[in-house]
C-alpha cells in the first residue's frame, strides 16, 4: 500500500504502512512522522536512533525516532513509531551555555551550542543569509533554561532572517525563498477539473494592523525614555481593508527594537510579513506525493489557478502535509501564504 515510502533506522528498512503522517512547515520548529505497521510488532528499541524517511526514492525527512507503541488485539498485530527531524534536538535541549555570553560570531555561538548533540554535523548549517555586519560578534544574555532553538531563533530574528529547518536536516539562517519562480502548479475550475481535490481560503483581519511603526534604540538598551530612542519607521500597510463607506481604518501597531542588529525598516519589513501570513492562508489537498516527478516540497512557490475561491497567481508553500490511510489513500495537503512583496 506504501511501497513508495521507506524508513530506514537501525540498519533496518520498513515500508508497507498502513498508516503515514508526515507533516513539515517552515514556521514551526521540527518537521513530525508517524507511521504504522500493521500485522507487525518491532521489538527493537528505536528510540533517539537517527533515521531516515524516503518518499518517491528521495530523503524527505531526517531526524531521529521519539517514540514507539506496540498494541495487539484477537485480530490485528501494530507498530506505530513517531519521530522529528533533527531540529526536535534543538527544540528539546537546553542552552549548555548561560548568563552573559560573548562570541566572536552567530555562526561560533551556534556551533559551541551544539557541539555535543548527537546526528548533527557542522555541514548542514547555512549562514548565507548573514551580511558581514549581521555576521559580527555577539553579546547575549541567555537565560538558564532556554532551548538552543528558542536562543537561535530569537537571535536570527534580531539579525533580520529566519532561523529554520528543512526536512532532510538542514539548519538555515536566511529569508524564506518567497521569488523563488514557481515549480508546482494547483488548478481547480468551477466544471470540477483540476488537480485539487479540496480547497480552503482564509482571510482573518483582527492580526493585520493599517501600520507597524518600530521604534530603535541603541543595542542593549531597553529605554523607555524618548531621548534613549535612536531612529523609528512607519511603514503603511498596503491593501488595509477600509471602514464603512471606504473610510481609512486606522490600526496602528508600535514596537521597540532594542537588538541594534538591524534598521527599523527592516524590522517592519519582518513584522508585515509574519502578520500578513496570519491574516490570510491557504489550504489545498492534493492526490499522491508528486508533480511531474518532483515530490511537493515547503519553502518552495506555487503557481495557483482556483475559480471556486478566487485565488489566481503565485503563493508560498510553507507547510505541507503528506499522508497515507485506507479510506483516503495517498495525499498532500498544502498550506500556502501570500507571496510578500518588499515594503
Amino acid at each position: 500500500m506504501s511501497a513508495n515510502i521507506k524508513l530506514r533506522v537501525g540498519g533496518k528498512e520498513f515500508s508497507n504502512f498502513s498508516a503515514v503522517s508526515v507533516d513539515a512547515d517552515v514556521y514551526q520548529s521540527a518537521s513530525v512522522f508517524e507511521l504504522q505497521l500493521a500485522g507487525k510488532i518491532i521489538t527493537d528499541d528505536l528510540r533517539n536512533k537517527s533515521c531516515k524517511l524516503y518518499i518517491n526514492g528521495k530523503c524527505e525527512l531526517y531526524g531521529v525516532v521519539d517514540s514507539k507503541e506496540l498494541s495487539w488485539s484477537k485480530t490485528d498485530l501494530a507498530t506505530v513509531m513517531t519521530g522529528r527531524s533533527l531540529m526536535g534536538l534543538l527544540v528539546d535541549a537546553h542552552s549548555p551555555i548561560y548568563g552573559d555570553v560573548e562570541a566572536d560570531s552567530l555562526k561560533a555561538l551556534t556551533e559551541q551550542l551544539i557541539s555535543k548533540l548527537p546526528y548533527i554535523q557542522q555541514l548542514l548549517i547555512s549562514y548565507a543569509g548573514l551580511s558581514s555586519t549581521q555576521a559580527g560578534k555577539i553579546k547575549e544574555w541567555i537565560e538558564p533554561g532556554k532551548t538552543i532553538f528558542a536562543v537561535l531563533s530569537e537571535l536570527a530574528k534580531r539579525s533580520g532572517v529566519v532561523f529554520y529547518g528543512m526536512p532532510d536536516g538542514g539548519f538555515y539562517f536566511d529569508n524564506l525563498q518567497y521569488l523563488k519562480k514557481p515549480v508546482f502548479s494547483i488548478t481547480r475550475r468551477k466544471d470540477g477539473t483540476g488537480n485539487a481535490i479540496a480547497g480552503k481560503r482564509r482571510e482573518d483581519v483582527s492580526k493585520l494592523f493599517s501600520t507597524i511603526t518600530v521604534l530603535s534604540t541603541m543595542q542593549g538598551n531597553n529605554a523607555v525614555h524618548t531621548s534613549g530612542l535612536q531612529s523609528s519607521y512607519t511603514l503603511s500597510v498596503p491593501d488595509f481593508p477600509p471602514a464603512d463607506n471606504g473610510i481609512s481604518f486606522n490600526k496602528p501597531f508600535y514596537t521597540l527594537d532594542t537588538s541594534g542588529l538591524m534598521t527599523p525598516q527592516k524590522a517592519a519589513q519582518l513584522i508585515y510579513d509574519m502578520q500578513q501570513r496570519s491574516g490570510f492562508a491557504l489550504e489545498y489537498t492534493v492526490p499522491g506525493y508528486s508533480q511531474n516527478g518532483r515530490n511537493w516540497a515547503i519553502n518552495e512557490t506555487c503557481s495557483i489557478d482556483d475559480e471556486i475561491n478566487n485565488v489566481h497567481g503565485v503563493y508560498f508553500v510553507y507547510g505541507r502535509k503528506i499522508t497515507l490511510s485506507k479510506t483516503d489513500g495517498s495525499l498532500t495537503e498544502l498550506r500556502l501564504a501570500k507571496v510578500v512583496e518588499q515594503q
